[in-house]
């Protein structure tokens, strides 16, 4: 239960007001049909996958990667950062790193905050975050953002078996589940390859763990700087679309389907990140996200305003297990239509993700 938090949930601000440093903005004026597609956009960005189109499996064919992009590399400790590197392969390096800490690092909880800004006004949002790691499934997420008089919603809840996730967007409403049990089988799990990043892409479902594994696919990174967030150490990724495939990388449904082309003109072009240093309190935890789309590239709707998003994983703490108690992650009950999205999850039948040969570790 979040009671057992209590000392966490200490550090959310009790006022809904002010998120993000910002104070809270009337959105009655805001087109509220713009609105409930950006949060929708957004969202399914970051934390949830829409509903696939004919269109976009037909197109999914020709974003293919080729043979040598699903091969697999083994990414074991951090790698030292050698100055005739590209930002490119360092940056590659940083996230991989993050996405296996994501999967399977130790439980951590944190607050969730996000700011979203579009029209020159802004939406606020706040919720928590749990996740169980060290390979579990095991999380809790939710998402609560304002919009007038209306209150937009994003649960996602894991029990390791499976994933349950429900939007609640203007008159939106969409409840989906991944059977974790049947991605699990198709990938060898070895002591090598719990070190490898695609394993862990694979089992990157839900969360901030899924956020990274899309980021890290949907943005070419071309700069990384080192530097602090607040008193944390941390590094600076910066990254623009389109992308440019990686080598190293998942290739389910759900992965490819991020490489076809989304013609709303919402979504951001460029993002900045946030990863924590080696020192940092939680190294490899993904601290801040500042994504944003330059005002002439917004469609006629929106060209009046720059869009800005700020996603913060704020604070996070390493949790006991006493303070995780099965009941947090017991589903909610109802009798509501529910999507099976597990075969977008699934790895290839020819098990790209199998553990690294020799050849791959050397």
């Amino acid at each position: 239960m979040w009671s057992r938090l209590s000392i966490a949930n200490s550090s959310i601000d009790a006022s809904p007001r002010r998120v993000c440093g910002s104070p809270f903005r009337p959105v009655s004026q805001i087109y509220r049909p713009a609105i409930v597609l950006l949060l929708l956009a957004i969202w399914q960005l970051l934390f949830v996958q829409p509903p696939a189109t004919a269109q976009e499996l037909a197109q999914q064919s020709s974003h293919e990667p080729s043979q040598n992009q699903t091969e697999t590399q083994a990414s074991g400790s951090p790698r030292p950062i050698a100055a005739t590197h590209s930002a490119r392969q360092v940056a590659a390096q940083i996230l991989q790193q993050s996405i296996l800490q994501s999967v399977w690092g130790p439980p951590a909880y944190c607050v969730v905050r996000q700011s979203v800004t579009l029209f020159d006004k802004q939406l606020n949002g706040v919720g928590k975050y749990v996740r169980g790691g060290q390979g579990s499934g095991k999380l809790k997420f939710d998402l609560r953002m304002p919009a007038g008089d209306q209150i937009n919603t994003l649960l996602q809840v894991s029990d390791g078996q499976r994933l349950l996730s429900i939007e609640a967007i203007g008159d939106v409403r969409r409840r989906t589940e991944v059977d974790l049990g049947k991605v699990r089988p198709r990938l060898v799990l070895t002591n090598e390859s719990l070190r490898d990043p695609v394993v862990a892409m694979y089992l990157a479902i839900g969360g901030q763990a899924e956020t990274l594994r899309k980021i890290y696919q949907k943005y070419d990174w071309v700069s990384v700087r080192e530097g602090k967030l607040g008193d944390i150490p941390v590094w600076w990724l910066g990254g623009r679309v389109p992308p440019i495939p990686v080598n190293i990388r998942s290739i389910a449904e759900v992965d490819n389907l991020m490489f076809v082309e989304n013609n709303s003109g919402l979504l951001p072009t460029h993002i900045e990140i946030a990863i924590g240093k080696a020192d940092a309190p939680l190294p490899f935890w993904l601290y801040q996200m500042e994504q944003g789309r330059a005002s002439d590239e917004l469609s006629p709707l929106a060209r009046s305003e720059k869009l800005r998003i700020v996603t913060e994983w704020a604070t996070p703490i390493v949790l006991t297990a006493d303070q995780m108690p099965d009941s947090l992650f017991d589903p909610p009950s109802s009798n509501e239509p529910l999507f099976d999205e597990t075969d977008r999850y699934l790895p290839p039948a020819t098990s790209v993700a199998a553990a690294p040969t020799p050849e791959t570790l050397r």
